[in-house]
């Protein structure tokens, strides 16, 4: 039987603690209170840095979380508007007019949506998104589809295109008799509405919101214009 040889164990190997280690604090964990013995502040020019981070709760970004808030555009926007149509002697129009061509507007969109479709059903109609921009986002799988969707979608171009033109025509009122201060009036009205049925939820009223704002923008843009041409 062949002899074994046996080596000596060190029975203190396996429970002797390895030289503790001191760590930057910058490496430290997410924690309250560490410890502070494992740890050191550096000096560098980084632990520096890192120290005068100040980290707090996120938040939004205030002009993505505001864009679309019917505050934002009024803080932005009414104090000017309304300074304009006061030493105008100007206020703003009855509401009425505004409401029906909203629901003039809602009507006709509507239709472009359900009679530009590629798929002919009860529930298969376009979104308001593709009628304001004049695109069909359903693609088509057949050369047939193909040719129907680009003819729908000049079609759609060329009707919404008129529709928006027609509502802000109707918005603004006629250039030739109106001055921008008043056409300002007509348009803020609007826009009064266009969130009365933004908060109603009512179908069309992202759109007839878009299009009122740039009524807006643009009677002011002229009133600026004239400004500055004496």
């Amino acid at each position: 039987m062949p002899s074994t040889t046996l080596r000596p164990v060190n029975p203190f190997k396996s429970t002797i603690c390895p030289s503790p280690r001191t760590f930057r604090i910058g490496i430290a964990p997410e924690s309250t209170d560490p410890n502070n013995g494992d740890y050191y502040t550096s000096i560098r020019a980084l632990g520096v840095l890192f120290r005068a981070v100040q980290l707090g709760d996120p938040e939004p970004d205030p002009i993505e979380e505001a864009l679309n808030q019917e505050g934002f555009i009024r803080n932005v926007l009414q104090v000017k508007v309304f300074d304009i149509l006061k030493n105008s002697g100007l206020q703003l129009l009855d509401s009425n007019f505004f409401r029906q061509l909203f629901a003039r507007f809602s009507y006709e969109l509507k239709y472009q949506c359900a009679t530009h479709s590629l798929v002919q059903g009860p529930n298969s109609r376009l979104n308001e998104e593709e009628v304001v921009i004049g695109t069909i986002l359903c693609k088509s799988t057949t050369a047939n589809e193909s040719r129907k969707r680009r003819n729908l979608m000049e079609r759609l171009a060329k009707q919404s295109q008129n529709l928006v033109e027609q509502i802000k025509w109707e918005i603004l009122g006629d250039r030739s008799f109106l001055s921008p201060e008043e056409q300002l009036a007509r348009a803020w009205t609007c826009l009064d509405v266009a969130w009365e049925v933004a908060r109603a939820n009512k179908f069309g009223k992202n759109s007839f919101t878009l299009v009122a704002l740039t009524s807006v923008l643009d009677a002011l843009q002229e009133i600026e214009t004239q400004s500055r041409t004496g």
